[in-house]
């Protein structure tokens, strides 16, 4: 009973150790832009922004829409990759849908997608945005993002 009581204490100590060595990578992210799921999009400096989606199954038609906090539709792409799987990136000019350049900000984004039955294929959206800080919670480390959302350093797919 004693060494099974030791042998926990020993993995508890180890947990301990890669939560700590889990928080010190994510102080490594903050000023850095990564590519996580959100469903803001930040408009910056340059005027330009890119958003990505991943699809869970194939899909015949795919359209990615930007829209205002008050559901304005600003802009929309149609007749984009159908591909499952795999990360898909939407460079968006940061125009409306007339051409006209809209105003530094955070805006929305949705993904629109059906197979070739007409069935709704679900999809998910992601961001770049800069890290501006974190808080370590309950062995979790979290990160705020510039775009307004926060996110689990866990699902980050790329550090740009």
């Amino acid at each position: 009973v004693e060494q099974s009581v030791a042998v926990n204490d020993n993995l508890e100590g180890i947990a301990s150790q890669l939560s700590s060595m889990s928080a010190i990578a994510g102080l490594d992210l903050i000023g850095r832009s990564v590519v996580a799921p959100s469903e803001q999009i930040a408009l910056e400096g340059e005027g330009a922004a890119v958003a990505s989606y991943r699809l869970a199954g194939e899909a015949s038609t795919v359209a990615l829409s930007i829209v205002s906090a008050d559901g304005t539709l600003l802009r929309s792409y149609d007749g984009l990759s159908g591909n499952p799987g795999e990360l898909h990136d939407v460079a968006w000019d940061g125009m409306d849908y007339e051409g006209l350049p809209l105003p530094e900000g955070s805006y929305y984004m949705t993904v629109t997608a059906t197979d070739a039955a007409g069935n709704s294929v679900p999809a998910q959206t992601y961001a770049a945005s800069k890290v501006t800080g974190m808080t370590y919670e309950n062995g979790l480390a979290t990160l705020q993002m510039a775009n307004g959302d926060t996110t689990l350093a866990g699902l980050i797919e790329e550090i740009r």
